[in-house]
């Protein structure tokens, strides 16, 4: 299964419009990127090495696995990046990597499952660097050193990050659900920043637009059950006040139980 939520401040002109096809049940024929986020430095490093190099395109065809992927990345770190990406490979393992300019963590997991967010690193000599510059960048403009705006919203940004991770742990210990994965996607158990699913909540002197989730989507990704539960935000309201679109994959037989709560079924 895979979850992905697409949080950002509110824009007219933007529609939103659910996936016309539901998951292809198609195997990884490679290490493949499953899920991103935007992370990155203020005052970051920048690389020793200047001349352009795509490391996707240069990693040798007989790499399968995902530790030597994982080798491979780290060894052309100051190439790719920033930011936030789970990959996983043929078998359905997974990694979690942390990027900034020069530098790579990574995260392996528990229980099979991986998840990332936006704006902040938890792998300990990550989040260790990123603080360290962010004091660099506080000086530089003269912010106080904790209240300010930017470290108000990093501040959440970790927070949100660790309750994902633990929310994500939880569902991996035992057999997980689709209901289980749209709990976290969709999560408003706890007040925001900590929260997962975003619904135009401001911190403390936080001036700018309030960010939202905009779009979510959980999916079965692969075997007889295929589909996808998308959502959008219509409106004022939070989108988990709204129904989402059931989305079924080729050759999926509906079932009678999927209906219910869901808006529309979309057929390929």
């Amino acid at each position: 299964m895979a979850g992905q939520n697409l949080d950002d401040i509110v824009r007219p002109f933007q529609k939103f419009n659910p996936p016309e096809k539901g998951p292809s049940g198609k195997p990884f024929t490679k290490i493949t990127a499953v899920g991103s986020a935007s992370s990155a430095v203020l005052c970051d490093e920048e690389p020793e090495n200047i001349f352009p190099v795509d490391v996707f395109e240069i990693m040798p065809e007989d790499i399968k696995n995902l530790k030597d992927f994982v080798d491979f990345l780290f060894r052309y770190r100051e190439f790719w990046g920033p930011g936030n990406i789970v990959f996983a490979d043929e078998q359905f393992n997974s990694v979690a990597i942390e990027k900034s300019n020069c530098r790579m963590g990574v995260r392996w997991p528990k229980n099979g499952a991986s998840a990332v967010t936006a704006c902040a690193y938890l792998t300990p000599e990550m989040n260790a660097f990123k603080k360290e510059r962010d004091k660099i960048s506080f000086e530089m403009r003269g912010f106080d050193p904790v209240d300010n705006p930017d470290y108000v919203f990093w501040d959440g940004c970790e927070r949100r990050y660790r309750r994902l991770l633990q929310l994500v742990e939880q569902e991996a210990s035992k057999t997980p659900t689709l209901e289980g994965l749209v709990g976290i996607m969709l999560d408003h158990q706890v007040p925001f920043p900590d929260r997962i699913c975003l619904a135009g909540e401001k911190g403390h002197r936080l001036d700018w637009e309030a960010n939202w989730t905009l779009t979510s989507s959980s999916s079965v990704l692969f075997g007889p059950t295929r589909r996808t539960l998308w959502w959008r935000k219509e409106g004022n309201k939070p989108i988990y006040e709204t129904k989402p679109f059931l989305i079924l994959g080729e050759g999926v037989e509906m079932r009678k139980e999927w209906e219910k709560d869901v808006r529309q079924v979309i057929k390929p």
